[in-house]
């Protein structure tokens, strides 16, 4: 009996996965998803606001923003890297070097923020894919990181010296959001074949970037294009 509760464990988790990203998932998934299917991550539309933004100037939000998109961009392509595999949960999809995709994009005279306003079948024809991965996020903040550690630092200070290490707890304190809307579209026909909404609250103990990180990694977990689907068909 013993021998069979690894692999009845292995089993379930799989059947979970496969569940939790199956409720994301369209009918035109179901009907035209197929391992060979070449996908690219376009520019993540990355935008801070929050009353510490009010203080920026626009080239230095624009800035901010630029990078994040970057880096949010090559950390869900690492992560669906990482999942693929041969297991029944793999991911198993032909995904565009985000340089690549990048670098097409360029060449076309495009920033960042142009891809925004463009359509999938547009940006479709550019990159030669067959499904566009498009994902927004806006990171809505009373404070910057810098005012939140000053303000968790002082009231460590305050513990410390009045040695009361519950005179004020304010790690749990909302200092803000983290929207995000993901989704894969079909750059042919422009039909919607996955999406997944998420919002987080970001605390004084919990950053945005750490909250980001959470998301990112939701975002991996429930990514479709699994060897499940295509073991079915």
């Amino acid at each position: 009996m013993k021998n069979l509760v690894l692999p009845l464990f292995a089993f379930l988790l799989s059947c979970f996965s496969c569940g939790s990203y199956s409720n994301h998932v369209t009918s035109s998934y179901r009907e035209k998803a197929k391992p060979s299917d070449k996908l690219a991550i376009v520019p993540v539309r990355f935008t801070y606001t929050g009353s510490y933004t009010r203080k920026m100037t626009d080239d230095k939000k624009m800035n901010m923003e630029d990078q994040a998109s970057k880096k949010f961009q090559k950390e869900i392509a690492a992560g669906i890297v990482r999942k693929m595999g041969t297991s029944s949960s793999g991911i198993r999809v032909n995904l565009q070097d985000i340089n690549t995709t990048n670098a097409k994009l360029k060449e076309k005279g495009l920033s960042i923020h142009d891809t925004y306003d463009m359509s999938p079948k547009e940006l479709g024809e550019i990159l030669n894919v067959d499904a566009v991965i498009l994902i927004d996020i806006e990171s809505n903040q009373f404070f910057s990181q810098f005012e939140a550690e000053v303000i968790e630092t002082g009231v460590a200070i305050l513990k410390t010296v009045f040695k009361k290490p519950n005179i004020i707890d304010i790690a749990g304190i909302k200092t803000g959001d983290v929207k995000t809307f993901a989704s894969i579209v079909d750059t042919h026909d422009e039909s919607l074949l996955w999406t997944v909404g998420k919002s987080i609250e970001t605390r004084v103990a919990k950053t945005p970037e750490e909250t980001i990180a959470v998301i990112k990694r939701k975002l991996v977990h429930l990514f479709p294009y699994r060897n499940y689907d295509f073991e079915k068909k």
